[in-house]
């Protein structure tokens, strides 16, 4: 059964380095191998989750920090968070 992604609680994994360069960043994972470049709110997002942080928290925190309604940021948060998953850059918990 596929969890719901708004009920869970995220934390970066500390596996990970991030490098910024340009208002990009390129995140590795260390054990795997696995990387990805990512912007400046997606950068902003991953310095947020250092410590657990739950759907909600990290959607308050972004919308405050750019100025801009849940509403219009939710999707995005959604599906950062769903590629952080895939590539299994956070610990991901129900509590």
């Amino acid at each position: 059964m596929k969890k719901n992604i708004k009920k869970m609680f995220y934390k970066k994994k500390a596996e990970i380095i991030i490098s910024e360069i340009n208002q990009e960043s390129i995140i590795l994972e260390i054990s795997s191998g696995i990387y990805f470049k990512t912007n400046y709110v997606g950068t902003f997002i991953l310095d947020f989750i250092n410590e657990k942080k739950s759907f909600y928290e990290i959607l308050d925190n972004t919308s405050q920090n750019f100025n801009i309604t849940k509403e219009h940021c939710i999707n995005d948060v959604q599906d950062f968070l769903n590629i952080l998953i895939k590539k299994n850059l956070v610990e991901i918990s129900d509590k």
